[in-house]
């Protein structure tokens, strides 16, 4: 069996058949192998995992913020509604050993709603809304806590759940079954705004040294402090999104190279500031039409649909959230933003940003290798499980 660029070896790789008809075929057979083996194998269509930066305000100490929640439920909505679970995991320090003092942990690790995980929810979605507000205060880096250990706290968690010790244990509350050990066994896409896009950047990274693809990152107005984990992307990335502005006065999201990225340049009427805008912009494409709250205070209307977005991005509809598994425009992902363009040829004479991680772990079969059929349309195939076959 053939290997990507990255080093993986993936479940299934896809032929790379001119004729459009054989196309056609091979897509149907690999949709009905998918159909089949999840009946009995899979336990979801993917994992979303979404984070915040700073954001704290007076008063907001340990909540997290309101548009994380609204971001979260609308994702749901969007993969079925009440058929969707979302979770929520808290990392934080012991109450009477903060940080930097005591350890960085799991706090919980809890189901919020949607319906249990089980052997027949081959076609729930999982989404994980990644809570650390009581350690993201601090905007220098003499009193924030560097990005790299709130990553280094999630991918366990990630990796395998059931086996979180927590010092409350009645804080683990996720309703898996006994077939399904971790998470990874999914495709994920990883979300994060501000710092949190180095979070989501440096989850990636350490995925990818266990050897486990991603199936897309998306960055909002990334902006890591000095002492943060770097915005790097890694070759295990398949599609990397970034949305970012420089219209703020203090702070500024970045490009980056070698994603499909979207600088925001009008984005009157939201926020006091253009850094959150960033994450009520993705949220328009999320939660489609208008008049639409996003449990922060602020309202998408219709004025915003016709300026903030591109003609072509269709109000919102074709952009953003669209690129993602579940917004419907996967197989139309922009080409510079995926990995394949990069399988071809050398690394140098592609003049790649991407970064080769340092497998030194188990390898996690969790997506096919991305294979380009055409410009502006790939296939990818994901979900399957190692037993499965």
């Amino acid at each position: 069996m053939k290997t990507s660029g990255f080093g993986l070896r993936p479940l299934i790789i896809l032929a790379d058949v001119k004729a459009a008809h054989k196309r056609r075929m091979l897509h149907g057979i690999v949709c009905g192998l998918l159909a089949l083996t999840c009946n009995t194998a899979c336990f979801g269509a993917g994992v979303t995992v979404i984070t915040h930066g700073y954001h704290l305000l007076p008063g907001d100490a340990g909540s997290v913020a309101g548009w994380l929640n609204s971001i979260a439920d609308e994702i749901a909505n969007r993969a079925g509604g009440s058929s969707a679970t979302v979770y929520s995991l808290k990392i934080g320090t012991p109450l009477l050993n903060p940080y930097p003092f005591g350890p960085i942990k799991v706090l919980s690790f809890k189901r919020e709603s949607g319906p249990v995980v089980s052997s027949s929810s081959s076609l729930a979605e999982i989404i994980i809304k990644v809570d650390w507000t009581d350690l993201d205060g601090g905007y220098q880096c003499n009193n924030a806590v560097p990005t790299l250990y709130i990553a280094e706290t999630i991918v366990p968690a990630l990796k395998q759940p059931k086996s979180l010790a927590l010092d409350d244990p009645s804080q683990l509350d996720l309703d898996l079954p006994a077939e399904m050990n971790s998470f990874l066994e999914l495709p994920i896409h990883l979300i994060g705004h501000s710092r949190g896009g180095s979070v989501a950047a440096d989850v990636a990274r350490q995925l990818g040294e266990l050897g486990c693809w991603v199936d897309q990152v998306t960055t909002l107005d990334p902006h890591p402090i000095a002492c943060d984990a770097p915005v790097l992307l890694q070759d295990n990335i398949v599609f990397a999104d970034n949305y970012y502005q420089e219209l703020a006065f203090w702070v500024k999201g970045i490009p980056l190279p070698d994603t499909f990225y979207r600088k925001l340049t009008d984005l009157n009427a939201g926020y006091d500031n253009a850094h959150s805008d960033v994450h009520l912009w993705y949220f328009g494409t999320i939660k489609l039409g208008d008049g639409v709250p996003n449990g922060d205070g602020q309202t998408i209307t219709s004025s915003m649909r016709g300026t903030w977005y591109w003609g072509s991005e269709e109000r919102g509809s074709q952009t953003g959230f669209y690129f993602s598994r579940l917004g419907g425009g996967e197989r139309f992902r922009p080409e510079r933003g995926m990995l394949g363009k990069h399988l071809s040829l050398s690394r140098e004479a592609q003049g790649a940003i991407r970064f080769p991680p340092a497998i030194g772990g188990a390898q996690w079969p969790n997506i096919a290798s991305p294979r380009p059929r055409e410009r502006r349309d790939y296939q990818l195939v994901s979900g399957l499980r190692p037993q499965s076959l």
